[in-house]
């Protein structure tokens, strides 16, 4: 067994901004027999802030200050942050309205959070015969946010003040099996690994908003404390998809490589009459250097081709008429967006060439490779006439083809006992 603890203390580099953090740890496994191992991992991180900074393009951004600042001003003229007699009420802004006082972002403005995750697995190994293993395993990844948004009155943005907590949950379940089977044939010139596996994955996604804004007493952040009623927002999505898939390796005198693989998954984000899509791949490599003999500059040659699927589903609750949320209680709004009863899963189809080629002992090296990528079924939103009732549609909409070469070249032409350099 393994533990550890680790403790982060962040200051950052503005002022009032920073983050601690804590995490602990355990890895153990314990051998059942001879055939059966258990083993187990978790981890657990405590993450708190009392005031994150402000990112992106906003008016409560440091960076977005520095833009339309010019360098040569005092920030000193920016103090005190309030007016006398009007603390809390007015902002000091000698040049511009339009950008915020920068002791505000790091003293007023303030992002908090409190943060609880935990993710683990356990996994069981069982050596059936010599030829035969079982893999089983499940895993979770929890994730639990307080955050909350502390604006004071006379921003640019709220003029009378905001404040907001959001209540963040997520969680996502796995749980997977694995069956192998390795074997030896014509003594030991063909090789095979033969796999048969499944996964079925659960995840969860809640949050509460609480928003208030205009602020009767400035800072003073209470949900009471509000010049009307606190707007409550929900938002919940939940997902589950099944799959099965089989992979088997094939190897020949280890220069010429063989796989292939299929999988089959089952999407709840999916209409029933299409949520099922089946992607498979194929994969091979032959050394080339190894079957025939070479001119003495090439080293190395290898070719390879591979042809591949990727099926892709889509987000949850776009099959069907749902009502969105409304700020105003014991009420809901009829949907922008206009469902799909027969959308079907995103498909994209890849296939690749190329040769990796070595000379002079590999001191030069070229990957050379073309492709083509063709995507159909996109899942797409698309505007539509308001007339009709809704703003947009969710659409299998074209096909889209990416194709293009790659070529990659590396080298040391200076090599000796001491010293390697390009």
């Amino acid at each position: 067994m393994r533990a550890s603890l680790t403790r982060t203390d962040n200051k950052w580099i503005m002022p009032s901004m920073g983050f601690e953090r804590t995490t602990a740890s355990v890895n153990a496994g314990y051998k059942i027999s001879s055939k059966i191992r258990v083993s187990s991992v978790v981890n657990y991180t405590n993450k708190t802030s009392d005031n994150l900074p402000g990112l992106g393009y906003n008016n409560h951004s440091i960076a977005y200050f520095m833009i339309f600042q010019n360098p040569n001003v005092n920030l000193d003229w920016y103090r005190p942050l309030w007016r006398p007699g009007f603390e809390g009420i007015d902002m000091i802004r000698p040049y511009s309205s339009f950008i915020d006082n920068p002791f505000a972002m790091t003293d007023e403005i303030k992002n908090g959070l409190r943060s609880n995750q935990l993710t683990g697995n356990m996994k069981v190994d069982a050596q059936i015969t010599p030829k035969l293993s079982l893999m089983v395993r499940s895993g979770i990844n929890m994730n639990q946010q307080a955050r909350d948004q502390r604006r004071p009155r006379d921003i640019n943005r709220y003029g009378q003040g905001f404040y907001q907590t959001q209540a963040v949950y997520s969680q996502e379940i796995n749980s997977d099996f694995l069956l192998t089977y390795r074997d030896a044939f014509s003594r030991g010139k063909l090789s095979l690994s033969a796999s048969v596996g499944g996964n079925t994955m659960t995840s969860q996604y809640k949050r509460n908003d609480n928003t208030l804004v205009g602020l009767v007493v400035p800072g003073v952040y209470k949900m009471t404390n509000g010049t009307g009623n606190p707007l409550v927002a929900t938002y919940d999505a939940d997902k589950k998809v099944n799959s099965m898939y089989g992979l088997i390796n094939l190897s020949y005198r280890d220069k010429i490589f063989l796989d292939l693989t299929g999988r089959n998954d089952w999407s709840s984000t999916l209409p029933q009459e299409n949520w099922s899509f089946f992607y498979p791949s194929a994969n091979l490599s032959v050394i080339l250097s190894d079957m025939i003999r070479m001119p003495q500059s090439i080293s190395f040659a290898k070719y390879r081709l591979s042809v591949a699927q990727v099926g892709n589903d889509t987000d949850p609750y776009r099959t069907n008429k749902y009502y969105n949320r409304s700020d105003f209680p014991s009420s809901a709004e009829a949907p922008t967006q206009l469902y799909n009863l027969h959308f079907k899963p995103e498909i994209a189809t890849s296939i690749e060439t190329g040769v990796d080629l070595g000379f002079f002992k590999n001191r030069l090296r070229i990957d050379a490779a073309v492709y083509q990528t063709n995507t159909k079924n996109q899942i797409l939103s698309v505007p539509l006439e308001h007339s009709s009732g809704f703003s947009s549609a969710i659409l299998n909409s074209g096909e889209i083809r990416n194709r293009g070469v790659e070529l990659v070249v590396t080298g040391t032409p200076v090599k000796s006992k001491n010293f390697t350099g390009i």
